[in-house]
């Protein structure tokens, strides 16, 4: 079971349209992708693996309301 530490977005209000997602996903065989989604997995968007153990992403499209997203690895 990785082990997936959630570098940014912090839990805050930001002033922008556009947020960076990153994680640290670490399991013992290696991360093959990870996602984050607002809507339980309906729509998943993919992140860019930087290292061996970060994925980031970039969103420019967000709406000024509150958002709970999941990250899957």
């Amino acid at each position: 079971m990785p082990n997936v530490s959630i570098n940014t977005p912090l839990n805050a209000t930001y002033g922008t349209n556009t947020i960076e997602f990153n994680v640290t996903a670490v399991d013992e065989t290696g991360m093959h992708s990870c996602l984050y989604t607002f809507d339980n997995g309906v729509t998943n968007y993919t992140m860019a693996n930087l290292t061996t153990s970060e994925w980031n992403a970039s969103n420019s499209t967000m709406l000024e309301k509150e958002y709970e997203v999941y990250f899957y690895c």
